[in-house]
């Protein structure tokens, strides 16, 4: 890519080719409001990148900017240190590019708007694993956890926002206690 890690800019005007399974999902977003705060990138390899880096005006943390791009023809949407695929789905082009966009903007909307919460767990190893928290209460939703934690076992529950992270400490056999999310 040409301009830094993010590519070439890209716009509906742009005269760079990209693949067809990216100029389905580029016109799958043209009428969505999130994606016209984003920036557009194209790849010298004809895929492209939105990135997001601030919503309704209020800036995200650079960790936690929203990216989507059409690599390996699939929607590949990352935010908050969380990544996924979003395969196309079964029909033509054009319907497999808007299910698929349509996926990755409900996520993406219940991402900020406090619906869908990334869990990060850590204990004195250092990281153990994340998952997607889609619904629950807390801290009953962190449960199961993705990998065995240690003594020091804890859960950051984080949004877009990092105001809003909480924290728990892992006491053993699904007990978490609320801790500060400074708190080491």
């Amino acid at each position: 890519m040409s301009d830094g890690d993010s590519g070439t800019p890209f716009s509906a005007h742009s005269t760079d080719p990209i693949d067809d399974w990216s100029r389905a999902v580029f016109d799958a977003c043209l009428d969505w409001a999130i994606a016209g705060e984003g920036r557009w990138f194209r790849s010298d390899e004809g895929w492209i990148r939105l990135r997001i880096d601030a919503v309704r005006g209020e800036p995200l943390e650079p960790l936690f900017a929203i990216e989507l791009d059409t690599a390996d023809h699939q929607i590949n949407l990352d935010f908050g240190s969380w990544c996924t695929p979003i395969s196309a789905s079964a029909g033509s082009l054009r319907s497999a590019a808007v299910h698929s966009t349509a996926v990755a903007r409900e996520l993406i909307e219940s991402w900020l708007r406090g619906e869908v919460k990334l869990a990060s767990y850590s204990d004195e190893t250092g990281w153990r694993g994340s998952k997607i928290i889609e619904s629950g209460a807390l801290p009953a939703a962190l449960e199961p956890v993705p990998a065995s934690l240690g003594e020091r076992g804890r859960a950051i529950v984080k949004t877009w926002r990092r105001t809003d992270w909480r924290a728990w400490r892992h006491l053993g056999d699904a007990l978490w206690i609320e801790c500060d999310v400074a708190e080491d």
